[in-house]
């Protein structure tokens, strides 16, 4: 494929008519994860090529820009991949002056249909038709495995895990599987680091970032620039690969924790809502929780205990900001929260109530995993239990 991939190229023309994924979703009534898989030319993951094509020319058309090209572009990629398995996206269909095409064989139940009009009248039907079915069946197999992939929702509808992690810090180590991203934060920028494969022999996967690809083979380590600096800011390392997991380390070299640009997260990273309980990160090795708070058109009041040991009070005036911090538990009272900004671990977060109080209490915990005891969820919650 060329250095600016498909999924590249569409996500930067979503960006660039300033759509977000939740709207994008609305608009095309896809689910996020296969909006997401296309953005990460992710294609391998969809039952048939027909589907893929389907979902591009959807997007296209949504964010304005010409499908033709882009479709050339992914069958031109196809046949290097599968060359018997390009599909034909268009049906010839001969003009009404000229002898019609011979009738061809259809359903029992679409066969016992009369349908108005000649032959070719009647095939252009049965072809709309056979592509209304067609949707519908792909929806449903989305449906199934959006439901499978990518989120696990409890029966309250509030709590969500998905299969994007989140770095914070200098390292961590994360297992991955085929199309897992972790959304690295290197200064004051975020960078999508996606493994787009893993290969058991040889031992060695390969990951896009900054509509890059890599390869790289177990023990092996790679330091990238991703910055404007000469220097690496990034370390890629596979320490393993087990089945289809991989077991990769990243360090963001030279990491300071004051560097860090919330103005700029606040405005230019993707919000995240958060309702009764939200888990901003899952499966994760524990680190600090930092949270900074900015009263942005009005003074506000805080109260908060840090792992529960003590009390502390302060008032912000409009346009002021601090840091908390704390390593297990935060539990935190904000007055006249309407009108702050509040970014936890360098997720900007909504807080989603509709109580009319002048103040809103939630709690920030580490909590173990209930599929992997050796890992933990940071979950932000209403009540302590």
């Amino acid at each position: 494929m060329n250095e600016i991939t498909i999924g590249a190229r569409l996500k930067h023309a979503r960006l660039a008519k300033n759509l977000s994924l939740e709207k994008l979703v609305q608009r095309t009534k896809l689910v996020k994860s296969v909006i997401l898989q296309i953005e990460a030319d992710q294609f391998d993951r969809f039952p048939a090529p027909l589907y893929v094509m389907g979902f591009i020319q959807n997007l296209c058309e949504e964010i304005g820009v010409e499908p033709g090209p882009i479709l050339e572009e992914y069958k031109a990629w196809l046949r290097t991949r599968s060359p018997g398995e390009v599909p034909e996206t268009t049906v010839a269909i001969q003009p009404m002056d000229e002898a019609p095409p011979a009738e061809p064989a259809v359903l029992p139940a679409l066969a016992a249909l009369r349908l108005p009009g000649n032959k070719v009248q009647r095939l252009v039907y049965l072809s709309v038709i056979g592509a209304l079915a067609l949707l519908a069946v792909v929806a449903l197999i989305v449906k199934i495995r959006g439901r499978e992939t990518q989120t696990v929702i409890t029966t309250d509808n509030e709590v969500m895990k998905t299969s994007t992690y989140r770095m914070y810090g200098e390292k961590s180590s994360y297992d991955l599987k085929s199309g897992d991203t972790v959304r690295v934060f290197v200064s004051d920028s975020v960078k999508l680091f996606t493994l787009t494969a893993v290969t058991s022999a040889p031992e060695q996967i390969t990951f896009t970032l900054d509509n890059k690809s890599y390869s790289l083979q177990v023990e092996q380590a790679l330091q990238l620039t991703t910055g404007t600096s000469a220097a690496p800011d990034l370390e890629v390392k596979l320490r393993k690969i087990s089945g289809d997991l991989a077991i990769v380390a990243l360090t963001v070299l030279g990491y300071r924790e004051d560097k860090v640009d919330y103005a700029a997260i606040w405005t230019n990273q993707e919000h995240v809502t958060v309702g009764k309980e939200t888990v901003l990160f899952a499966q994760q090795d524990k680190f600090p929780i930092t949270v900074y708070i900015r009263a942005a058109t009005q003074p506000s009041h805080l109260s908060y205990n840090v792992d529960s040991k003590r009390e502390n009070t302060a008032t912000l005036q409009t346009g002021a900001a601090t840091l908390i911090r704390a390593e297990e538990t935060l539990e935190l009272q904000v007055g006249n929260f309407r009108s702050v900004e509040i970014i936890i671990n360098k997720i900007p977060v909504n807080l989603a109530t509709k109580t009319d109080k002048f103040s809103i209490t939630k709690i920030i915990k580490w909590v173990p995993d209930p599929n992997n005891e050796t890992r933990y969820d940071l979950v932000i919650k209403d009540t302590a239990n």
